[in-house]
This record gives structure tokens, sequence and C-alpha cells, in this order.
């Protein structure tokens, strides 16, 4: 039955938050509950000697082994 049916709509940036350039190697942390992606390669450059890596976007902690490519 058309009751169960449900439409939904979801605006996402394809720019990233870091570099304000369009995504390349889009990424989030599993830990990170937004579907807005970083880009990957960004990321990884600008957090390779900080010893804790936080989201960009929501600020949760973001580190390596937590992360996906989502794409």
């Amino acid at each position: 039955p058309d009751s169960e049916i449900a439409t939904t709509s979801l605006r996402v940036s394809l720019m990233c938050p870091l570099g304000k350039m369009r995504l390349v190697v889009p990424c989030r942390a599993t830990t990170c509950t937004h579907l807005q992606c970083f880009d990957a390669a960004l990321y990884l450059q600008m957090n390779e000697k900080k010893p804790t890596w936080t989201c960009p976007v929501c600020d949760k902690k973001a580190p390596y082994d937590n992360l996906i490519i989502d794409g």
C-alpha cells in the first residue's frame, strides 16, 4: 500500500570542508553520525603529525583506523 512508501530528500555538499575544493576521495569516520564527507588525501596530509585526529565536520575523534571511503 501507499502508506508504506516514504520519500526523503537529503542534500550533501561535494565540497571538502577542509580545502573548500571538490571531494576527490570522499571519506568519513565510523564514529561520525553525519553523511557529509571530507577529502581523504587532504585529511591524512593535515593530520599525519598530529597526536589526535578529529572530524572536520563534527569534531568527534576520527583516527586513521576508523576512516572509511564513502562514495
